[in-house]
Order: C-alpha cells, then structure tokens, then sequence
C-alpha cells in the first residue's frame, strides 16, 4: 500500500471514530484535510526511520519495537 492510500485510510478511521453519524465521503474537504494532517502525525511517530512531525528521526529502540510489534 502506498503512503498516500495508508494515510487517507488512517484518516478516515479517525475521522469515523469522532463521527458517528456521518460517512467520510460525505465530510467537506476541509475535514478531510484536517484528518488527514492527524493522520500523517500519527503515522510519522509509528514509522520507523522516517521523520516524524518533530523533525527528528526515530530512535534506535523506537526502530527495535515496531520490527518486533510488525514480526508478532
């Protein structure tokens, strides 16, 4: 899956959890934006070795924890 497909469909599980009532294609596009900058967030902590929102890149046991959490 390509980082732009993971990114929308981690958006839209966010924005489906803090939207009962409506579907995501629905939702202004403006929304959708805003779920999708929590979403690239989101992602950027939990990639190993790529930069994450703060500009830094992921620690060594932050690197070691996501390969043993992605092998489980």
């Amino acid at each position: 899956m390509d980082r732009d497909r993971a990114i929308d469909n981690v958006a839209r599980a966010f924005y489906v959890v803090d939207n009962d009532e409506q579907t995501w294609e629905q939702a202004p596009e403006d929304v959708k934006e805003t779920f999708r900058q929590l979403a690239k967030a989101a992602v950027a902590m939990i990639s190993p070795g790529q930069d994450n929102s703060l500009g830094h890149q992921a620690s060594p046991r932050t690197r070691l924890a996501s390969r043993e959490m992605r092998s489980e």
